[in-house]
């Protein structure tokens, strides 16, 4: 029952509800949505429906013709976005994926449009953008002057090759730069923007993953209109050690941010601003999830933000490009 003077609650299917991502999905879900049904074409979906006590299906198109939904909540391997996601915004579904939005400029705009002609939300998972310690960092920008470098760093430290579906060229479509670097390349354009021109090297640990074309490093450089700032990206798989860094130059001071802290730095040094956090990487899900939700019906929260993960997919393909080669404009 919806809370009194409060809208009926929405009702959600969760797609991929077997894997990892769509467990931990149906876990964290905003407490104004009900779980209508559960998808996966793997058999232990029903295992997963009747512990939540609703319908279990093996295909979206079943979902779509059995269930009562509004929200569809998708977590399946890449070469599968298109396809799914389509489906479900062609029946008037909002729709929340996980990123990328898609592997390709072109079908992230067939996704797009799809959206737009049916008025329907589409939105795609990068929580980063609500840790406290980037949020914070953002309010600080201003405060170091005109930027003019940065680096974003993040390293996974994996003992061995990647399996699963990420080990499948036709599978996943690109390597660690679609995956973990979404995540990067998306926080640096919520920072500086689209970039003028996008470069990128990339590098393989192991042999099977060059023989996929699935980058185990990539570095990925970007330059900015004006010629003043420029920057790069850096992520891969098999560091010695795992960890995180983004830092900042500015012409007035420098930032440095960890998943638990946040120091801004004088020209000289100086610390003159310093937060530490404690990183929640769940909670930053829930709270993701509990905002997308609440702004659905929200137009300009919509349009700017598939616009935004056009411009992240355009400067990720830019980069599979090999050499540098300009970023076309924005849809």
């Amino acid at each position: 029952m919806s809370e009194e003077g409060a809208g009926p609650r929405r009702r959600v299917v969760v797609v991929g509800a077997a894997g990892k991502q769509g467990q931990e999905y149906l876990r964290l879900l905003p407490r104004d949505l009900v779980l209508a049904g559960v998808v996966d074409s793997d058999a232990g979906v029903r295992r997963i429906g009747a512990r939540h006590v609703v319908p279990s299906l093996h295909s979206v198109d079943a979902a779509v013709d059995r269930l009562d939904f509004d929200v569809a909540v998708v977590a399946v391997p890449h070469h599968a976005h298109v396809e799914v996601a389509s489906t479900l915004l062609g029946a008037g579904k909002h729709v929340i994926k996980e990123k990328p939005l898609a592997v390709t400029a072109a079908d992230a705009h067939r996704l797009v449009d799809l959206a737009r002609r049916h008025e329907v939300t589409l939105c795609t998972t990068v929580q980063r953008s609500y840790r406290r310690a980037l949020r914070h960092a953002r309010a600080q920008l201003p405060r170091i002057g005109a930027p003019y470098w940065f680096a974003y760093d993040h390293h996974a430290a994996l003992p061995a090759p990647t399996s699963g579906w990420r080990s499948s060229g036709a599978a996943a479509g690109g390597g660690v730069l679609l995956d973990m670097g979404y995540h990067a390349v998306d926080v640096v354009r919520a920072f500086f923007g689209r970039p003028r021109s996008v470069g990128a090297s990339f590098a393989y640990c192991y042999d099977a993953m060059r023989e996929q074309c699935l980058e185990d490093l990539a570095n990925v450089t970007l330059t900015y209109p004006d010629g003043r700032l420029t920057g790069s990206v850096t992520v891969s798989r098999h560091h010695y050690r795992k960890h995180e860094r983004f830092e900042v130059l500015g012409s007035a001071g420098g930032l440095l941010v960890e998943p638990e802290r946040v120091v801004r730095f004088a020209r000289d040094g100086t610390v003159v601003d310093a937060l530490d956090v404690r990183a929640e990487p769940v909670a930053d899900v829930a709270r993701m999830l509990a905002d997308y939700t609440r702004r659905l019906d929200d137009p300009a929260f919509r349009e700017a933000h598939m616009r935004a993960h056009l411009d992240t997919v355009a400067i990720i393909e830019a980069a599979y490009g090999l050499t540098p080669r300009r970023a076309g404009p924005a849809g």
